[in-house]
């Protein structure tokens, strides 16, 4: 047995981790994972929808970047750039 989880006060969570620390690896990565990218999803339709939408009209084009007016244009293109930031914000502490 291992001794952290002889002590009556390590339970639950605390007691799966010490038993199976690569498991609990596995499902807290997938889990963080669906968390950054339901938050890239929910920026990148709130910026496209509302935050950026005055600049949907003006075309961009840089490097491999193209966003034409109708598909979303400069405002698409910054509403991808703050979701893919915030989505690797969340990455980042919810890792911590």
């Amino acid at each position: 047995m291992n001794k952290i989880t002889d002590k009556p006060e390590v339970n639950g969570f605390r007691r799966f981790k010490a038993e199976h620390p690569d498991l609990t690896e596995f499902i807290l990565f997938n889990l963080l994972s669906n968390v950054a990218t339901i938050t890239n999803f929910i920026m990148l339709w709130l910026g496209t929808g509302w935050l950026f939408k005055s600049l949907s009209d003006i075309p961009f084009s840089w490097f491999i970047f193209h966003y034409a007016p109708e598909n979303g244009g400069l405002g698409g293109f910054f509403s991808f750039l703050f979701a893919y930031i915030l989505a690797q914000i969340v990455n980042f502490f919810c890792a911590t």
